[in-house]
């Protein structure tokens, strides 16, 4: 064979795996499938708790009132540390210390902890 054919095949043979390759790479690969969610008490949510403090932390439920300023502001000062930065210079919990029953404030820590988790 002459070397003009040698590299028309070498040629060919090149072209024709990377066109294959391409075209298994265009969407025809099958990732594997998610996990299944963790067991355990570390992932079981209280749905009251977690649907309160969704709404005071979206400024959506009836602020009660009633609480000591004095008493909340380190604790919203701390629901305040837990927000990641982007979302803390939106936020500013820690000015409405007293707007918030007990139970409002319990719930907004707990919302605030599973719903933006310290990572290790």
């Amino acid at each position: 064979m002459r070397k003009s054919s040698i590299r028309f095949f070498a040629l060919t043979a090149l072209l024709g795996a990377g066109t294959a390759t391409a075209l298994f790479a265009s969407g025809s690969y099958v990732g594997r499938p998610p996990k299944p969610p963790k067991q355990g008490l570390e992932m079981q949510i209280n749905q009251q708790k977690w649907e309160l403090g969704k709404q005071v932390y979206n400024n959506e439920s009836v602020r009660l009132g009633g609480g000591d300023v004095e008493v909340q502001r380190p604790r919203l000062q701390a629901v305040q540390a837990m927000l990641p930065p982007d979302i803390a210079r939106d936020k500013d919990f820690v000015s409405l210390a007293g707007a918030f029953s007990e139970a409002q404030l319990d719930a907004l820590e707990y919302f605030v902890k599973r719903r933006f988790p310290v990572k290790k």
